[in-house]
């Protein structure tokens, strides 16, 4: 019985734990007063070899590849990619699109993701865009749900970051 308070406790700061892994990107307000998102990671490699897998992975993940990337710059390891994703939005009720841009920036053994430019398209009116730091309806759940899969976008990119590449001899 006297165990009891302590299991408990324990539980409390496991689900704490595991609540705070699972943390969404946090989408901060930068000096422009826009919403962004920007982290430097490590990955093994030169500043060439990061720039070519990042070019992999956009254009893995990313339909039409050539149509959404806006810069290429080998030369200064820089890409950059005005993308979007389809979210659902108000209980399942409109879909949305999340446009944004994203920046890839290399250097040797690091390189900079950053995230920004975000506007909602509802499929339901196309062509009329909002900015996210507007007061709209149910802005903070979007948000939220942006934050989540500019997370998962950023662990997908620093996966293939770190994939050093094989000659395969086929």
């Amino acid at each position: 019985m006297k165990r009891l308070p302590l299991i408990i406790i324990a539980l409390l700061l496991a689900d704490l734990a595991a609540a705070q892994e699972a943390k969404p990107a946090e989408l901060t307000i930068g000096e422009e007063g826009l919403y962004q998102y920007q982290e430097v990671l490590e990955a093994p490699g030169t500043a060439d070899e990061l720039y070519d897998r990042a070019m992999t992975w956009v254009a893995l993940r990313y339909n039409s590849a050539n149509d959404v990337v806006q810069l290429r710059d080998k030369e200064n390891h820089r890409i950059i990619v005005k993308g979007n994703w389809q979210q659902a939005a108000y209980l399942g009720m409109a879909t949305l699109f999340i446009h944004h841009t994203l920046q890839v920036e290399t250097r040797d053994g690091r390189y900079r993701v950053s995230y920004g430019s975000f506007l909602v398209e509802n499929a339901g009116s196309p062509g009329v865009l909002t900015a996210f730091e507007s007061n709209m309806a149910g802005g903070k759940g979007i948000r939220r749900k942006a934050g989540d899969r500019v997370r998962d976008m950023i662990a997908d990119l620093h996966t293939a970051m770190q994939e050093q590449s094989t000659e395969d001899e086929w």
